[in-house]
């Protein structure tokens, strides 16, 4: 073909391996301060037809490592008659109206990673092959369902990290103002704080105290002599 299909795969591919290396040091680092190991991370490819699924996937197995020759990445089609697997692999390459149908039949019975909430909140990207065609005719309304459903995971994911911050209940977060929501949803506490809300002091302190340790950390990975040589 003419490349299109690799053209975003290569640095797709990039930047998964890169954040996998990352997540497998943190989680070394969990396995010894208890901490618990971060979310195995995705891209999620939507396309109009099987066939053109079946076409990336053979292009993603294609990407291999000497000596062993393996694929770099593992890439699974979902839909009705491939359902997914318990494990997400690296890549899912779908169509629109298959996710769908998964999220709204039975997704979560797969777990909660396949829930819409669960893919949402795991992809790093969201590739839209042949877009001039998934947004117009049939495929545009299914196309909108996701997007609209990966916002409201994104959403979901957003608050219940700003909860966990604030110590704050989900009863409380329920009843506040739209403003503070939305404030929320686009800059976190600190947007939050912007548009009004007010820290208690055990939120304010524990904040402080958030922002010291990702200054020091900061300043540790600045300072060379903190490297080892």
């Amino acid at each position: 073909g003419s490349g299109k299909t690799l053209a975003y795969i290569a640095p797709v591919a990039s930047v998964l391996l890169q954040r996998a290396a990352a997540a497998a040091a943190k989680a070394a680092a969990g396995a010894v301060d208890g901490t618990k190991p971060p979310h195995k991370q995705l891209a999620l490819v939507l396309c109009p037809n099987t066939a053109l699924c079946q076409q990336i996937i053979r292009l993603v197995n294609s990407l291999t490592s000497p000596p062993s020759n393996k694929p770099i990445l593992k890439a699974c089609q979902v839909s009705s008659t491939n359902p997914p697997p318990f494990d997400p692999p690296d890549i899912v390459v779908t169509t629109p109206g298959a996710l769908v149908t998964l999220f709204n039949d039975r997704g979560s019975n797969y777990g909660p990673q396949w829930s819409a909430e669960g893919v949402s909140s795991r992809a790093v990207f969201v590739v839209v092959d042949e877009a001039d065609l998934l947004s117009q005719g049939g495929y545009e309304k299914d196309l909108n369902r996701l997007l609209d459903a990966f916002k409201a995971g994104e959403r979901r994911v957003i608050e219940a990290q700003v909860m966990a911050e604030l110590n704050m209940p989900a009863e409380q977060f329920s009843r506040s103002p739209r403003h503070i929501k939305q404030a929320c949803w686009d800059g976190g506490v600190p947007a939050m704080i912007k548009a009004g809300y007010r820290l208690s002091s055990s939120s304010s302190k524990r904040q402080s105290q958030q922002q010291q340790q990702q200054q020091q950390g900061q300043d540790a990975a600045q300072d060379p002599s903190s490297s080892s040589t």
